[in-house]
Formats: C-alpha cells, sequence, structure tokens
C-alpha cells in the first residue's frame, strides 16, 4: 500500500471517531505531528539543527547529503556557522542560510 498524508490523516481520523477506545489527547498530537514530520519537509531553523549533530542533513544550495559535525555561535553576530561532513569525510565549514538545511532530500 502506498502511504499519502491524507490516508495517514484519515486513519487517525477513524481512530479518533471510536469513541469505545480511551486513547490520550497527548498520543493522538503526537501522531498527527509524525504525520506532518513525515509528509511535509519544511527547511531546518537554527535551533533545530542543534537536535542534528551528528546526523545526515540535506543541503539544498549543492543539492547533496551531508554530515552534521558541529554547530559554532558566534556570541558577537549570533550568527551559525556549521562544520559538514561530506561523502568522501571531507570537512566543510559553512555559514548558517535560510532556506538551506533539510531533514529529507528535497523533490524539485
Amino acid at each position: 500500500m502506498n502511504l499519502t498524508k491524507e490516508k495517514c490523516k484519515k486513519a487517525l481520523n477513524d481512530i479518533k471517531m471510536l469513541g469505545s477506545i480511551n486513547i490520550p489527547t497527548q498520543s493522538l498530537s503526537i501522531i498527527e505531528q509524525l504525520i506532518e514530520e513525515y509528509f511535509d519537509n519544511p527547511p531546518l531553523k537554527c535551533e533545530e539543527l542543534e537536535n542534528m549533530i551528528r546526523k545526515p542533513i540535506w543541503d539544498n544550495k549543492y543539492k547533496k547529503w551531508f554530515l552534521l559535525r558541529e554547530i559554532a555561535i558566534f556570541s558577537s553576530t549570533g550568527e551559525y556557522e556549521l562544520e559538514l561532513i561530506d561523502k568522501n569525510g571531507n570537512n566543510n565549514i559553512d555559514d548558517f542560510e535560510e532556506n538551506r538545511f533539510y531533514r529529507k532530500q528535497v523533490e524539485e
């Protein structure tokens, strides 16, 4: 079966409609958030990158995957500098840019 956002939301709504099942509201909220994050791919914000250390991120500027190794925040400017490792193990230092880094590959 090919999952779509609409199919998953309908299944979640079906679960909500079953009044005999006592599902905590927080659990339903978590499932809704999971659906949004799985099907949507918003660009990562500066604050979100801190949770992505040692994880792969998609760089839409260069159209390739990098492993985020480290983040430096410059106190004087408040700007983020990222240490990225490409698939060949090369280190790249680059500035954070809005709408550049994603959790999943951007399909255009």
